[in-house]
């Protein structure tokens, strides 16, 4: 997943992280919600800690439990994670012959900085349409 200007971010949003964040907002428990989903707790607790992907059938069930925030942006974010994960492999593999640490410490932060101030936004838009609904 490339950026507007095409440069890569530093670390992956795993969809299971703004899914945790989401739970914790709403006040809502892990162990109820994977209930709620016909999920097994501890397939939902992979997935938000990463280790599980989020699937459209899983996609479906978290948006008709969370109003306001549709399958389709579940299934984004996962694909935007794996696209992410997928280019920073080859990105990596490129890097290591051709950039000093020192150049790439500096590039990495830039586009820390560049990626989270992307999600955040998406957040924060996500937040105030529930908030008017």
């Amino acid at each position: 997943m490339e950026t507007r200007n095409n440069i890569m971010p530093y670390k992956a949003v795993h969809p299971g992280e703004i899914l945790k964040e989401e739970l914790e907002a709403r006040g809502i428990k892990q162990k109820d919600f994977a209930q709620s989903i016909g999920m097994i707790p501890s397939n939902l607790n992979a997935i938000i800690n990463g280790k599980r992907n989020i699937t459209e059938r899983i996609a479906e069930r978290i948006a008709e439990q969370l109003q306001g925030i549709s399958s389709g942006f579940w299934v984004r974010v996962q694909k935007g994670y794996n696209e992410t994960v997928k280019q920073a492999v080859k990105s990596e593999e490129k890097q290591t012959v051709s950039v000093k640490p020192q150049q790439q410490e500096e590039s990495t932060d830039i586009a820390i900085l560049r990626h989270f101030s992307i999600i955040e936004s998406e957040i924060l838009q996500l937040r105030r349409l529930l908030i008017t609904k």
